[in-house]
């Protein structure tokens, strides 16, 4: 197997260099150097270049070769400190979002059940969303650590190229070689190989705009075995850590040739992560005021109730619901009840109202039609009814009343007056009538258990019919 060196890489890629770029106008002499350093502990394996005239600017461009030993340096490793830290702004940014709106909207974001275990929530989300993070996000580019690439972003130069030696990727297919030539065109870099005959084959050229938007610094390059080359070297080496994760290397030197040296900013994710702390503490605190927050089922509470009534019913002295009414001209205890709020003169004219044309409103067919309640006002007396609600308003009633025949409740509505004189609202009672108050005592359970499954909330009362 016929082996290419680092040092003939260089050499064949300079010399292509310089037949590359015969055409662009130039003015003096021509620079090619190999093994150049700036400052940061940046380090080009090729230098190339040339003034464009002799008041213009100077056209560079650089080369990074690797060799078979060094193929490292082109292959990505997962770059898992960036994974994190974005997994930690991202979470932290939608967590934030969330508990913001939630709580903008009225709904309990970070702690209905108290505290502690909104802190413990929190913390549990927080790590289950860094986890997915990773999992989602670790395949892109973004996360793919390549030396020579990541190197070649913290300075300028007009052209950067990468040369390889054929022996370093196993094909065109190699996911190595795959994603090197993806991250080359995102930042417009070149691709140079050099095969088994030591041909120069270029692969991609270099993008002809700055697609960094001139955000990158320019860099003085000198030779590596000059006086500040030496003192750049010395003084990077100081400030590296001793201990640095790395791959394994056959390139003599110092650690200024380390793999992971080209760290990044974090900037923008600490604005964010700092930005969303704010915002989740302030969502916490403002629902610390409010706080305790109990919730209960609506039957439930209903439920309870009636449990509360019949266990205090009789040893407190308290009224009881259930109770008989006559004919005394006054309003059931349900007539106010929204939305039907009755007050000053609308309340006076309501109750002044003449009985309407239908006093009676029978469900036939689906519907309630109404009828005159003579009839069933004389052969009513003395019996007892169960009835629930009063309106002032007959639409109303309709469908209150067509809610309750819904749901297998059989109830109609009659004018008050023709059941209970001077009483001028529509009452909604059970269609049966009942000869004794124990009777109609046990349909008034049976009904308020229904009404409690159907999970409304009507009283229910029980009334002798005088006429």
């Amino acid at each position: 197997m016929i082996q290419i060196t680092e040092k003939r890489v260089v050499q064949l890629g300079l010399a292509f260099l310089k037949s590359h770029y015969r055409h662009l106008p130039r003015f003096g002499e021509t620079q090619t150097r190999e093994g150049v350093e700036a400052e940061g502990g940046i380090i080009a394996d090729g230098f190339f270049a040339f003034r464009q005239s002799e008041d213009g600017p100077t056209f560079s461009a650089t080369l990074e070769a690797t060799d078979y030993l060094s193929r490292e340096e082109l292959r990505y490793t997962w770059f898992w400190e960036l994974l994190i830290i974005d997994g930690i702004a991202g979470t932290l940014g939608i967590m934030a979002f969330i508990s913001g709106w939630l709580h903008l909207r009225g709904y309990p974001s970070v702690y209905p059940a108290g505290p502690f275990l909104a802190l413990v929530v929190l913390l549990v989300v927080f790590i289950l969303g860094i986890i997915s993070w990773v999992i989602i996000f670790h395949r892109r580019s973004r996360y793919h650590y390549i030396y020579a690439v990541e190197q070649f972003k913290s300075y300028f130069a007009d052209d950067q190229w990468v040369a390889f030696a054929w022996d370093v990727f196993s094909s065109t297919e190699d996911k190595y070689y795959k994603e090197l030539r993806k991250q080359c065109i995102r930042y417009g870099f070149g691709l140079l190989e050099i095969d088994r005959e030591q041909h120069v084959k270029m692969h991609l050229a270099p993008a002809k705009a700055d697609l960094f938007s001139n955000k990158r610094a320019v860099r003085q390059f000198f030779s590596s075995t000059s006086r500040i080359a030496q003192r750049i070297r010395q003084e990077v080496s100081t400030r590296l850590p001793s201990k640095v994760r790395t791959r394994s290397l056959t390139i003599p030197g110092i650690d200024i040739r380390d793999l992971f040296r080209f760290r990044r900013s974090y900037r923008y994710q600490g604005f964010i992560s700092a930005s969303a702390l704010l915002l989740l503490g302030i969502v916490f605190w403002l629902e610390l005021q409010e706080y305790p927050i109990q919730y209960a089922d609506q039957p439930a509470v209903l439920r309870k109730r009636e449990e509360l009534i019949l266990d205090k019913r009789g040893q407190s002295g308290m009224e009881s619901r259930v109770f008989l009414v006559d004919s005394a001209a006054l309003p059931p205890p349900m007539l106010e009840v929204g939305p039907y709020l009755l007050t000053g003169s609308n309340a006076t004219d309501v109750l002044n109202l003449g009985p309407p044309k239908g006093e009676v409103y029978l469900y036939v067919d689906q519907a309630f039609v109404s009828f005159s309640c003579e009839r069933i006002a004389q052969s009513a007396s003395d019996l007892y009814l169960v009835f629930l609600n009063s309106y002032a308003d007959i639409e109303w009633a309709k469908n209150r009343a067509l809610a309750l025949r819904n749901s297998g409740i059989r109830v109609n509505i009659i004018w008050a007056d023709c059941f209970f004189p001077g009483r001028r609202f529509f009452i909604i009672y059970f269609e049966d009538l009942f000869n004794t108050f124990e009777d109609a005592q046990l349909a008034r359970q049976q009904i308020a258990d229904q009404i409690l499954d159907a999970q409304f909330d009507f009283e229910n009362h029980i009334g002798r019919i005088s006429r």
